[in-house]
């Protein structure tokens, strides 16, 4: 019995950090119909599109045998090594997957969120009792729970390595200070290392934060004697976490930087279009509860709080706030830009805003604010408070219901109104409180009604943000998507013919391929350049960095395998369609007949580098004329008239001989008939024409550059029925593809997979060149007679980067076992000064350009 007593005496406190979210979650849960309650799940913004999908790939790697490397499914293939990473899935809260059934990954997800919270709260509980171990446990709760229900969690929840990097990073600091204060750097390295291997991206932040709390502590608490050593011991430090996480770090940069993310990033050029929004989302993610920010303003006027702390905590606030205001240098915190999401280490001055506060409740030993004892007043702080708090409850209520009912609002993505209202709200609680703080009562008392104010907040915030009704968001941030993915996996996990699936109606998540364990040209992953450009130049449909597999026309579904279509609308057989299976929702046609995977073509004919100034009509005549070594043109333009159809303007074209007709234009707002798209694909069919009219109708009256292209039925048909090129028997898996086919001379294949760094092959057991052709795809000299090719990919700089981290644990054994001994007084010298440029170099790079660039950007 004593036993038990003592360890919740010294565990209790941890024990109840964990449990509370999990509790306060539970009911949000129950109160939303989120599973296990109900139906809905907490998967919307990017958790349907980017992270879930990654999950199935993770149950595939341990039970399909999927690769690690290269998913051959996805965008016509991609390297997927960066899902270490950038997905998190090196994390074993994340294999929380691998228990369930593949089809309940998505109710997985909610448990996964449930957990990573509760662990940031733990984590808070275990900085504060290590910095303050006399800090009563009522404001050690209270604190670890304002930091796991921050602005930065209730917003950004959906992003779940992000949440790793929040747990990791109160232990980081823990780290820092046990090397700062008693050169003691373990804890520092393992903590870092762990942060690299879960998220490079936040990586980069925390990395940045170092350096610059680093220079803070140095500055203000460490005496010049000690400053070279400690110096010494954290660039020493961070080069070995930097190491021993490369095998998982350095082939994940390779991967971005060569990307058409890292390619486009125009930082120079960035507008500031979305100033007042980014502001105000940032200021929304920051002001939530009015507690911590009272305790700051009474900590910075307190004397009682040492002058060291104030500087120190003023630096580091100013570093990381600042950036709120001033757009350029938020975007270099970002590596450049950023796409939503403006303020994604917004956790690091969170914490840094409460722990200032625990500071000032330590150093009182209670909210020290003189009382007023004037009757009057306590009566007016009674009633006024009152009313705030009825205030802030009917507030909340009827903006859920306003902005649930009235706006399509995905979560995270803030509207104006929705900020603007949580400031209002914070502002009211900071009133509040105030004047608790001040009326005559016991401090019990006070206690209560503080926590009622804050358990208010946290639970409304919960309520609006977690577990947000489908019906109010975009499809494809829907986690109804994610099952209608399930319900097809049924059928295309027997499908063995390797032709890619496209999604006609756009019905699906991008990331779908993943999920139905089938090849398709849709992906929102790392592409290239090339990838992205050839991809739109053939006429499929593309967002930013999202390539869709709806689009093109039927000579580029024919070169690329692009065999069967999933739609919705049940269609009679035709002459170019044929229904060969069904789900619940869902019709699969395949094309009548179609060319294989793989087109054996003269190797004269390679084109290794595509002229994308050219038009989509000469791109594609051009591949049709290289790969079949034909003269004539595959694809031709039709002229077009302007009319008036039942009062709208509308294009029309005159379609003489049977052909696959396709209507190509720029701007978002034309609808091609007799599709009624809401959206646009570079090439859009409007069905088989023969002496009829080919119409395109605009909504409003802006003119377009518009474009009608027709395909011969008789000429297409022709060249897919009698292609006779050569045999091609290929197979693939998630390893690797074989090909095998006997041709003649002077022949190379093309295979529509995408070319990346890192690919090699053999062909009859020696290795052989593998070309990048027509944009970004892969081709390869055959010789003549048989030929048996495997293809195979190996990440690039993984084998240097498993070297470097072999090498970088054993001498962490070194380090940490001969630390004193391993002081270099002439190297510390020089490491010493080269932080302090390094220092002075971020400063200048980050503020004062960023600053600069800033002013002028908002002068014109």
């Amino acid at each position: 019995m004593k036993n038990s007593k003592s360890f919740l005496k010294k565990y209790g406190i941890y024990i109840l950090s964990f449990i509370l979210p999990i509790i306060i979650l539970l009911i949000i849960y129950y109160l939303k119909d989120v599973y296990p309650f109900g139906t809905q799940t907490v998967s919307n913004t990017d958790l349907p599109n980017a992270y879930v999908p990654a999950y199935y790939n993770l149950w595939d790697i341990v039970y399909n045998k999927a690769s690690l490397f290269y998913n051959f499914n996805v965008g016509a293939g991609t390297s997927i090594y960066d899902f270490t990473s950038i997905y998190g899935l090196l994390n074993p809260i994340d294999w929380i997957v691998l228990l369930t059934s593949r089809d309940n990954i998505p109710n997985m997800i909610n448990f996964i969120v449930l957990i990573k919270i509760a662990l940031i709260s733990l984590s808070a509980t275990i900085l504060f009792k290590r910095l303050y171990k006399k800090l009563s446990n009522f404001y050690t709760i209270i604190f670890s729970l304002l930091y796991a229900f921050s602005g930065y969690v209730i917003f950004y929840h959906t992003n779940m390595p992000w949440l790793t990097i929040m747990a990791l990073f109160p232990i980081l600091l823990l780290g820092l200070k046990k090397l700062f204060d008693k050169n003691k750097p373990l804890l520092y390295i393992i903590t870092l290392t762990l942060t690299l291997i879960s998220s490079v991206y936040m990586s980069y932040m925390v990395i940045l934060f170092i350096i610059l709390f680093s220079f803070a502590y140095i500055y203000v608490y460490i005496p010049k004697e000690k400053k070279r050593k400690i110096v010494y011991t954290l660039g020493i430090s961070t080069v070995l976490s930097i190491g021993i996480s490369s095998i998982f770090v350095f082939p994940t940069v390779y991967l971005i930087v060569n990307s058409s993310r890292f390619s486009s990033n125009n930082f120079p050029k960035i507008a500031l279009s979305n100033l007042i929004f980014d502001t105000e989302n940032k200021l929304a993610i920051m002001c939530v509860y009015g507690l911590p920010y009272i305790l700051l303003y009474k900590f910075f006027r307190s004397d009682k709080i040492k002058k060291e702390d104030k500087k120190f905590y003023f630096i580091i606030l100013f570093l990381t706030m600042i950036p709120i205001l001033l757009e350029h240098v938020n975007c270099i915190w970002h590596t450049g830009q950023y796409k939503s999401f403006p303020y994604r280490y917004g956790f690091i001055p969170t914490l840094f805003i409460l722990m200032a506060g625990i500071k000032y409740l330590y150093v009182h030993k209670e909210i020290d604010i003189k009382l007023i004892k004037s009757k009057i007043y306590n009566i007016f702080c009674i009633f006024g408070s009152t009313f705030g708090v009825v205030l802030l409850a009917i507030s909340y209520y009827y903006f859920y219901f306003l902005i649930t009912k009235l706006h399509k609002l995905p979560a995270l993505k803030l509207e104006i109104k929705y900020g603007l209202f949580l400031l209002f709200i914070f502002a009211i609680s900071v009133i509040i409180i105030y004047f608790i703080i001040k009326i005559n009562i016991k401090k019990t008392i006070k206690r209560i009604i503080i926590t009622s104010i804050i358990g208010l907040q946290l639970f409304s915030n919960c309520y609006i943000n977690i577990g947000i009704n489908r019906e109010n968001l975009e499809n494809e941030f829907r986690d109804s998507y994610l099952l209608l993915s399930n319900e097809l996996y049924e059928y295309t996990k027997n499908d063995n013919t390797y032709y890619k699936y496209k999604d006609v109606d756009k019905e699906l998540l991008t990331n779908f391929p993943f999920i139905l364990d089938t090849p398709s040209l849709s992906t929102w992953h790392l592409t290239n350049v090339d990838q992205l450009i050839i991809h739109n130049t053939l006429g499929y449909h593309s967002n930013g960095l999202k390539l869709y597999s709806d689009g093109g026309s039927i000579f580029s579904d024919q070169i690329f395998g692009v065999n069967r279509f999933i739609t919705r609308e049940k269609l009679e057989d035709n002459e170019t369609y044929k229904l060969i299976g069904n789900t619940r929702n869902f019709y699969i046609y395949e094309y009548k007949n179609s060319l294989p995977i793989g087109i054996i073509y003269n190797t004269d004919n390679k084109i290794l580098e595509m002229d994308y100034n050219a038009s989509r009509l000469d791109n594609n005549n051009l591949i049709y004329q290289k790969l079949f070594n034909r003269n004539d043109n595959i694809i031709e333009e039709n002229s077009y008239t302007e009319d008036t159809l039942n009062g709208k303007k509308i294009f029309k074209s005159e379609i003489q001989e049977k052909s696959y007709v396709y209507a190509d234009y720029d701007g978002s707002d034309g609808k091609a008939f007799p599709y009624n798209y809401d959206y646009i694909s570079p090439f859009t069919s409007v069905g088989i024409k023969e002496n009829e009219s080919a119409i395109i109708e605009y909504i409003n009256t802006n003119k377009y550059e518009s474009h009608f292209y027709t395909i011969s039925y008789d000429k297409i048909w022709d060249l897919i029925n009698n292609y006779e090129q050569g045999k091609v028997d290929i197979k693939y898996d998630s390893h690797s593809i074989n090909i095998k086919t006997n041709v003649g001379k002077n022949k190379s294949i093309f295979l529509p997979f995408t070319y990346v760094d890192g690919m090699y092959a053999y062909n009859n057991g020696k290795e052989i060149k593998i070309d990048k052709v027509f944009g970004n795809y892969i081709s390869i000299d055959l010789e003549q007679g048989e030929n048996n090719i495997d293809i195979k990919f190996t990440p690039p700089l993984l084998k240097i980067s498993a070297i470097i981290s072999v090498i970088s644990i054993i001498l962490l054994v070194i380090y940490i076992k001969y630390f004193n001994k391993l002081y270099i007084d002439k190297f510390s010298i020089i490491l010493y000064y080269l932080y302090y440029i390094l220092v002075l170099g971020l400063f200048l790079y980050v503020y004062v350009f960023g600053t600069i660039i800033n002013v002028m950007r908002f002068i014109k």
